[in-house]
Parts: C-alpha cells; structure tokens; sequence
C-alpha cells in the first residue's frame, strides 16, 4: 500500500508479486490512468498479455468484484478507522479470514 502509487510503483509491485521463472500468461487490469504507457512496455517486454476490461464494465471482473464487495460490507461498513495503521491491520486480518476461514472453503478441504 502506498498513499502515493506511481507507475514505477506499480511496475515493482508487479516485479515482487511473479517470481522468477514464473511470469503469468495474461493480466486482467481495468483502465485507470495510473498505469500509463510504462506498465504496458513492462508487460510486453516481461512476455505478459495485458487484456483490458471495458470502460464501466466491472461485470468483466467479478473475482474482484466480489473481493471488494465483501471487504466493504463484512468490514469497511461497520468499522471505524482511526488511522492508516489501523486500516492495514484490519485489512490484514480480514484477508486471513477470507483465505482461510471461511465456510465454503471448510467444505472444499472437507471433499478434497
């Protein structure tokens, strides 16, 4: 998290998040301005398809959609926030709970 995202930003945090030998095929992004030309020279020149969602078209990205519907009606709705680092903290919990703990996740484990 950065209260100053930048397209280098974004190209390191693209870099840290494949690591080496493990590049994805495709990235689904959406259209905002930030990412700019440089992150689609990054992209190409690391072999990854940028595939763009359409202009006002959240539908084309329901996994996270729903990511963020669900942060903001199980958490963000009914907290507080005093600070940036109680926001993280947060955060933090509520993405250990989303991967770990929730109900549908038990049964996938259950009939794996």
């Amino acid at each position: 998290m950065t209260a100053f995202p930048s397209v280098e930003w974004i190209i390191q945090q693209l870099r840290e998040a494949t690591p080496v030998g493990e590049v994805p095929r495709f990235l689904h992004r959406d259209n905002d301005g930030l990412y700019g030309k440089g992150v689609s020279k990054f992209l190409k020149a690391s072999g990854v398809e940028e595939v763009r969602s359409t202009y006002r078209s959240p539908w084309q990205n329901p996994f996270i959609e729903r990511y963020f519907g669900s942060l903001r009606r199980v958490l963000l709705d009914h907290l507080i926030v005093l600070n940036e680092e109680h926001l993280n903290a947060m955060i933090s919990e509520y993405v250990e709970w989303y991967d770990n703990h929730r109900l549908h996740h038990r049964y996938e484990r259950v009939a794996a």
